[in-house]
């Protein structure tokens, strides 16, 4: 129990570290060489409400800028009046929202009716490229006449242009996060934008840790329960808890679920130290894939290739990251061995980790980074004399959610890939180690 807890100790601490070599062209992977410039014509609507009008454009504004899957051309720029149908997009009218200083490559456009009491709504999205628009998709949107009505509307429009971009609306996701706020540490879920925070567990006591299944369904976590740290296992969206089989031992932590969410790898301290083991859910099996005389923690399954596995282990000596198959076999450091090195967590594509690392500015303190996991190159996101931990990927893999610790407390923040639009998610209580979920279809 002590190396264990010591290592807790050790992987929220921070050492002396040196300034790190960065790549930009990892940062070009993820969000692309070049954003989609979209612009966003202003919707007119016959018989609408000014209300539901201006909801509905805020909503489907708010949608896209946030996506990071798009630029949009400023409104400041771009035509006073747009297209409202398709016969209404001409070449010259096209041409006029191509050109600089709009300088589109594609044109969101419609109007909104009101029909039987019911919000209608007709949207198309056209390429510009070319001399001549062409028609990406154009449909009909059907909701209540209420500005929540519009509001769902806009969201469904949102939803489709940035499928068409191969990208989805943050909307679709929530953040799962631990709070103290009640006096004990709990596991919170709140939205992307950090609204609508709610407790999830209710156990009073140290519950921290969250992990939730790829579909959105599940929910594991680590809790103090007696003498023992064990985990369970609930619904996402709340319901009973179950204690999951693991080995006799005092502490059962840093659970995460294989990406087809039958098995839940996790760390158990056996023998006196910290190993690492999988469960299958479906028959209670235990299998144990390390046997160090380390400290091992965070077992994290790529999304794409579950024969790998990423792990913080501290086998040679300070905390680093490592990886492994599935088995446990061909076990290989992934950092460079410099500093501490924490909190791996894979991209949605499996070719990319964002981590925590004291390898970066301001000596002594973890920052994030990302890898390109076959080159090992490096970029560092985050900066400044606070610590920076804990990042986790939306299943966008456009954003990125993470803990700021700074005099005494922790709040959860979100930024885009490439470090920018940093913003504060949480401010009551201490709050960290979030998890971006994606929100079950129906």
């Amino acid at each position: 129990m002590y190396r264990n807890a010591l290592y807790l100790l050790m992987i929220c601490a921070s050492s002396g570290a040196q300034e790190s070599g960065i790549s930009s062209d990892i940062l070009i992977k993820i969000v692309g060489a070049g954003a989609n410039r979209l612009a966003v014509a202003e919707f007119r609507g016959n018989g609408v409400g000014t209300a539901e009008m201006s909801r509905f454009q805020e909503v489907l504004w708010g949608e896209l800028q946030e996506s990071g899957a798009v630029q949009l051309s400023a409104r400041s720029v771009c035509p006073a009046a747009g297209p409202q149908t398709w016969e209404d997009l001409t070449p010259d009218s096209a041409n006029a929202w191509r050109t600089p200083p709009c300088a589109a490559s594609f044109l969101a456009f419609g109007y909104a009716a009101a029909q039987n009491g019911r919000l209608v709504v007709f949207g198309w999205l056209s390429s510009l490229a070319g001399p001549q628009a062409s028609q990406v998709f154009g449909r009909v949107y059907h909701g209540d006449l209420s500005p929540q009505g519009a509001a769902l509307v806009a969201r469904r429009f949102a939803a489709d242009i940035l499928q068409s971009f191969g990208s989805e609306p943050l909307s679709r996701s929530q953040i799962f996060f631990v709070s103290d706020r009640t006096g004990h540490k709990e596991i919170w879920r709140m939205n992307h934008d950090g609204s609508a925070q709610r407790q999830v567990t209710a156990m009073k006591s140290i519950t921290f840790q969250p992990a939730v299944s790829r579909d959105g369904r599940w929910l594991a976590y680590t809790t103090l329960a007696g003498l023992k740290y064990e985990i369970r296992l609930q619904p996402a969206d709340g319901g009973r808890a179950r204690a999951v089989g693991h080995p006799r031992s005092a502490l059962n932590h840093t659970p995460s679920f294989s990406p087809d969410g039958t098995r839940l790898y996790f760390s158990a301290s056996v023998e006196g130290w910290s190993n690492l083991f999988t469960l299958d859910l479906a028959d209670g099996k235990l299998h144990r894939l390390t046997t160090a005389r380390a400290v091992e923690v965070e077992p994290r399954p790529n999304p794409k290739a579950p024969e790998t596995v990423v792990f913080t282990s501290g086998r040679s000596g300070r905390p680093q990251l490592y990886s492994m198959t599935g088995e446990g076999l061909d076990v290989s450091r992934v950092t460079t061995g410099v500093g501490q090195a924490v909190n791996p967590n894979w991209h949605p594509d499996g070719q990319h980790l964002a981590f925590a690392w004291t390898n970066g500015y301001e000596p002594g303190n973890f920052h994030v980074f990302i890898m390109d996991f076959r080159s090992r190159m490096v970029v560092q996101l985050t900066r400044g004399e606070e610590v920076s931990e804990n990042p986790v990927w939306a299943s966008t893999g456009r954003h990125l959610a993470y803990a700021v610790r700074q005099r005494g407390t922790s709040q959860v923040w979100s930024m885009l890939a490439d470090g920018s639009n940093q913003r504060q998610l949480t401010a009551f209580g201490s709050n960290s180690q979030p998890v971006w979920a994606r929100i079950p279809a129906d």
